[in-house]
């Protein structure tokens, strides 16, 4: 009697858990990429696909001069904030870079200057006028930095328009509806 009641609740345990079990999640899926798959997908000839791949290297080319720039004016930056400081202050500042350095070393498109903000500056025992050339040469980077940045988003929209420009209607259409059904997966996904 104690076997089948053990038997019994046993199963209708493992029901509940099984018929109250939540769907593993979902990976949300990748926005639509312009790739040999997708260009298969769509239709395109051989031609069309020349076209893509043509400005996929002019993007790239392109891409990395406007990165090579952004990495000259953070190390524009350093050297003019290095000419601010003492040459104590300097060896503080060096052995902080050489840290961030190695944090950023997997990735070093996020390679970020240091922030001079009022603890770094108190910790490093600035000047009034140190501060304030510092707060100036910061200004002027980030500004730069800005300029570079909106470069690169030029160029991408550029790149963008000049891959649609090469689709016919019916492969825009076809697009379209492709990222709209990603689109639609990923608001279930997590």
């Amino acid at each position: 009697m104690k076997k089948s009641i053990l038997i019994t609740a046993s199963i209708v345990l493992f029901v509940s858990l099984f018929t109250n079990a939540q769907e593993l999640p979902r990976k949300k899926k990748p926005g639509f990429a312009l790739n040999d798959k997708s260009m298969d997908e769509l239709g395109f000839s051989a031609e069309q696909k020349k076209k893509i791949n043509d400005s996929k290297v002019v993007y790239n080319l392109e891409a990395k001069k406007i990165q090579a720039e952004g990495t000259e004016l953070l190390k524009s930056l350093d050297k003019s904030i290095d000419s601010v400081l003492t040459p104590d202050q300097l060896q503080k500042v060096t052995a902080l870079r050489d840290g961030l350095k190695a944090q950023y070393k997997a990735n070093p498109s996020q390679m970020k200057p240091l922030s001079f903000d009022a603890k770094m500056s108190d910790d490093l025992g600035l000047s009034a006028e140190q501060r304030q050339k510092i707060t100036k040469i910061n200004a002027n980077n980030h500004t730069a930095r800005w300029q570079n940045a909106q470069k690169m988003g030029k160029l991408m929209k550029e790149t963008f328009a000049a891959q649609i420009a090469v689709f016919t209607p019916e492969q825009k259409q076809k697009k379209e509806a492709i990222e709209a059904e990603i689109t639609e997966y990923n608001k279930t996904a997590q």
